[in-house]
């Protein structure tokens, strides 16, 4: 049975979708209601490629259209029917491109289900996953993101507890507040040089990760982006940082080693937030040309 279509669900995407689009011209398409999918065998894998045995997409899932995210593509908005513990999103359903995940799409406050899943793929035409679009999918312990994926925003595996690595592809420009927060067993995680900001809090509570690589392509740290990572050892980070935010590495109890890849000028011309280096062990940061105390 249809649902009425939430407009308000894809109306607050609007935003960050017409940026995602802003080269791909497309025109506005009718509004029409939340649709349950209805997938036909596919001819390729998700990212295009002939498959060895035929994909099995997943069933039950529910998706919709709207004007902000233009004609003949579409939004996961939730699933109806939980089948299966490996989600496989196809790229197209119904004729319409799956092009993002919407706000609390498989969110467990919602769907309580989902603590069954535990791998989740998503095709390559997907550009946009919603706040909180895996929030709290405790089971989840695979993540495939694809290159094409733009924006990954506020809280979308937020306590996705069982997860233990994650790389993020060169296509990704923002990674926004507290996206992998409370990622309790995450101990890897790769950052592409396309990112140019750590949001607030997006590793926050991450108690096991253990090596996480800055590219040179950050200029800031945001507030608590990496707090209580207690496992942490040591962090590198690249000239390019000029700002680190409040209580960024509050909390990180066994960190004993800071390197920072430029000067010590730099360094000490650096923007901290309070309390950046709180509860931290290290007592200096190793420059390219001499050592900074820490208080």
């Amino acid at each position: 049975m249809k649902k009425t279509l939430k407009i308000a669900i894809l109306l607050c995407l609007a935003a960050m979708v017409t940026i995602c689009l802003a080269s791909c011209n497309k025109q506005p398409a009718t509004p029409q209601e939340t649709t349950p999918a209805t997938t036909t065998p596919a001819e390729t894998t998700p990212d295009g490629k002939l498959p060895e045995e035929e994909v099995k997409y997943s069933t039950g899932l529910e998706y919709a259209t709207h004007p902000s995210i233009g004609d003949g593509n579409c939004f996961i908005v939730g699933v109806s029917t939980w089948e299966d513990t490996d989600i496989c999103i196809p790229p197209e359903i119904d004729g319409y491109k799956v092009i993002g995940i919407a706000n609390g799409a498989f969110n467990a406050e919602a769907f309580s289900e989902c603590k069954q899943m535990t791998s989740i793929t998503l095709p390559n035409t997907i550009l946009y996953i919603g706040d909180a679009a895996f929030n709290a999918c405790y089971g989840l312990t695979s993540i495939t993101i694809p290159d094409g994926v733009q924006i990954i925003d506020a809280g979308a595996f937020h306590r996705c507890e069982n997860v233990t690595s994650i790389t993020i592809p060169n296509s990704v420009t923002e990674i926004r507040y507290g996206v992998f927060e409370f990622c309790l067993n995450l101990t890897t995680v790769t950052i592409p040089d396309s990112i140019t900001k750590i949001d607030d809090s997006v590793f926050a509570g991450c108690e096991k990760l253990e090596s996480v690589i800055i590219p040179n392509s950050v200029t800031s740290i945001g507030k608590q982006a990496f707090a209580m990572c207690y496992s942490m050892t040591s962090i590198t980070i690249p000239d390019s940082v000029t700002s680190i935010g409040v209580g960024a590495f509050f909390s990180c109890t066994s960190l004993t080693t800071i390197t920072f890849e430029g000067t010590v000028e730099q360094w000490n011309a650096m923007t901290f937030g309070d309390n950046w280096n709180l509860q931290v062990p290290a007592t200096e940061v190793i420059c390219s040309n001499g050592v900074v105390p820490l208080n």
